[in-house]
């Protein structure tokens, strides 16, 4: 899965688009018959909104993660920033890692840091990819 955030700086601030926003599990991996022969729902891992607005001066942008679905069993999904327009290491800082989700768990936060300078860009972007949901 691919989100591409789309920073437009007009105003102060920068706007973060998401392109495609789900994931889904290996459903071998998680359909499992229950006691009552009702097949549990694959985790749906996905960014809570289509739309994210920050300016530079607020220091980072946080990148809502959901897992839907069946909550009862650990889940992850690896995600890392990809340049565009934005170059990691002049707007923003590249992030990569793992999110865990513990059985319970529904809402991680995937935290990437915005540099503030005093260029005005009219529009910036760099892609938030999550991928190998399991």
């Amino acid at each position: 899965m691919i989100a591409a955030f789309h920073c437009c700086e007009a105003g102060g601030y920068e706007r973060m688009q998401l392109v495609e926003q789900s994931a889904v599990a290996d459903p071998a991996e998680d359909e499992v018959s229950s006691p009552s022969g009702i097949e549990k729902v694959p985790s749906v891992i996905q960014f809570s909104a289509p739309l994210y607005l920050c300016a530079e001066a607020d220091g980072q942008l946080v990148a809502h993660v959901l897992r839907i679905g069946d909550a009862t069993q650990k889940a992850s999904v690896r995600y890392t920033t990809v340049d565009a327009s934005a170059k990691a290491g002049h707007k923003y800082e590249h992030k990569s890692g793992t999110l865990i989700f513990e059985p319970g768990d529904i809402v991680k936060d995937i935290c990437v840091p915005l540099y503030q300078d005093e260029r005005w860009d009219a529009t910036l972007e760099f892609q938030l990819t999550l991928d190998n949901a399991k």
